[in-house]
């Protein structure tokens, strides 16, 4: 948390001194959750033969707001919050009734972006590559339901985790004017995943069959399409 308010300070004492561009993106990230997948076999396990897992963690859309500058002529600075989701389903179903486990999983992230730059910024193309040390709070949804002729039974446990990791890219930039269109790839690597702890016990998380931490890992590919606007500012005397 103290790094996002560094970042907005240190944001505040630049842009005094030139120019901000913001930049709203929307992409597709792809996700590890290896622990995850291997909690979700397990909770199958406790299904009829029959129930299938229909979503393994997939790949989803993320957004993207994103704020720097350029000190110099090549150094990027800044900062940026994405938000995105992903989650899995089990499923079974017959002539009696039917079950469905839910894991949904939505996070918020956000940390300094730092970057050198190729080229010079008033270009009409330009390049940089992107350092992204990052802070992510997730939020997990276990959805259960089952139905049994007409009677029917719901439960939601909810859990939440800090993870740290870092995002490495690379943007190719074409400018038109005071705006732009960013196209980014990168690669997100989870270094700590922290455990994810029940909303109804502060010291009670979730845990395997073997009474293992089952963590989120967000680890995974980066692609992302966005929309950016120069903000100058009157530099002082």
């Amino acid at each position: 948390m103290k790094a996002f308010v560094y970042a907005f300070f240190l944001l505040l004492s630049v842009s005094a001194f030139g120019q901000l561009k913001v930049s709203l993106a929307s992409g597709y990230g792809t996700y590890s959750m290896n622990e995850m997948k291997s909690f979700q076999n397990e909770l199958l396990a406790d299904f009829p033969d029959d129930a299938k897992i229909t979503e393994e963690f997939p790949g989803f859309m993320y957004y993207q707001l994103d704020v720097h500058t350029v000190i110099g002529d090549h150094f990027l600075i800044g900062g940026y919050v994405n938000y995105g989701s992903t989650g899995g389903r089990i499923h079974y179903a017959d002539y009696s009734g039917e079950a469905s486990a839910n894991q949904l999983i939505r996070y918020l992230s956000g940390g300094p972006h730092f970057g050198i730059q190729i080229g010079d910024d008033e270009q009409s193309f330009n390049f940089h590559a992107d350092l992204k040390p990052q802070f992510t709070y997730a939020m997990l949804d276990l959805q259960f339901y089952s139905r049994l002729d007409t009677q029917a039974e719901s439960e939601s446990l909810k859990f939440t985790s800090m993870n740290v990791g870092v995002e490495l890219g690379f943007t190719a930039e074409k400018r038109l004017g005071n705006f732009g269109i960013d196209l980014y790839t990168g690669f997100n690597l989870n270094v700590i995943n922290g455990n994810l702890m029940f909303d109804r016990d502060d010291e009670a998380y979730l845990q395997n069959n073997s009474g293992n931490p089952v963590n989120l890992s967000f680890s995974g590919i980066r692609v992302n399409l966005g929309v950016s606007y120069k903000i100058s500012f009157r530099k002082r005397d």
